[in-house]
């Protein structure tokens, strides 16, 4: 096991260094103050902490510490220093981008990610042989079976993605508009339970506006609305859905479902709406033992009858822009 912690140390001592260098595509899109989950501010916070402008950490938000990064960045590069990573902006950066460009040094540090990953794994899996080492007097079974078990709470194989608007729309002021649709994926071998979601909304909607949550069948498209989740007045925080049947809030593994958020009544005119996950845990979901074919608790206790509970759906992505006209 230490042998792969020393490999493990090795391989990031080695990303972070080609990783000050790394990001070497050019910027193609603008960004602004109140994106979410966005992989091109991910880049551009990386940019701009090597350009030792910005500090904060590097989460894919546009918030306030990244709005002063760009504008010293801006500052400093001669543009007009507005806090908008626009057109103007973007030349200059991919300017700066190409002077200092080193070829295959991107490849180079995406496969170092992928083995860290896997150490990871591996040392994950050390860890659980440890523990069965150490809590059980006899091993009458293979090991690997039982670090299977591990795999649902690991939060990486259930993922919400944002799936629609992608630009800013327009919509009527109506009840029933739709104005967010996302996407839930089980990457796990087995079944999984939606049990609460609650939205953030980043734009400015009257508070007398209610919401209403519905989700497809279990592997249907995102046109499908057909089962009923919650209702929320007057924000689009649901909570539990758990008053749904088990049935309708599966997920098989390899499967998904779409969530889409439509408004519950009339909205007023020119209210906006920007939905997205705010933290991870917003979205949660639970997981039975009598699915995973083994004990999920093997140190707490021996049924198979558990219930894990309060798993954070991975991932906080956000929608485009919705606005109300007539």
């Amino acid at each position: 096991m230490k042998k792969v912690f020393a490999v493990g140390v090795a391989l990031v001592g080695s990303a972070i260094a080609l990783s000050v260098g790394a990001a070497t595509a050019h910027f193609e899109e603008s960004l602004r103050y109140g994106m979410r989950g966005s992989e091109e501010v991910r880049r551009l916070q990386e940019f701009l902490t090597v350009q030792q402008v910005y500090t904060g950490p590097v989460t894919g938000n546009f918030f306030s510490l990244t709005l002063e990064g760009v504008k010293a960045f801006q500052a400093r590069e001669g543009v007009p220093a507005t806090g908008y990573f626009g057109p103007l902006s973007r030349a200059r950066a991919n300017e700066v981008l190409t002077k200092g460009t080193v070829p295959g040094q991107r490849e180079l540090v995406d496969e170092l990610n992928t083995l860290l990953i896997r150490v990871a794994d591996l040392t994950a899996q050390l860890k659980a042989r440890e523990a069965i080492a150490t809590t059980t007097t006899t091993i009458t079974a293979p090991l690997a079976p039982l670090l299977s078990v591990t795999q649902p709470l690991n939060q990486s194989l259930v993922e919400i993605s944002a799936f629609s608007p992608t630009i800013p729309v327009t919509v009527g002021t109506g009840s029933g508009q739709v104005i967010g649709i996302f996407k839930i994926e089980n990457r796990a071998s087995h079944p999984i339970y939606l049990e609460s979601v609650s939205f953030t909304n980043a734009g400015a909607a009257s508070s007398a506006v209610t919401y209403d949550l519905r989700a497809s069948r279990e592997g249907y498209g995102a046109g499908d609305t057909s089962v009923a989740y919650a209702t929320a007045n007057p924000t689009s925080a649901f909570g539990s859905i758990t008053a749904a049947s088990e049935t309708d809030r599966r997920v098989a593994g390899g499967s998904s479902r779409y969530l889409t958020v439509r408004t519950n009544g009339a909205a007023a005119q020119n209210d906006t709406f920007a939905l997205g996950v705010g933290a991870l845990g917003d979205v949660a979901y639970a997981v039975n033992d009598t699915d995973l074919g083994d004990n999920a608790n093997p140190s707490v206790n021996t049924t198979l009858t558990d219930t894990i509970s309060g798993l954070a759906v991975n991932g906080l992505p956000a929608a485009a822009m919705v606005t109300a006209k007539n």
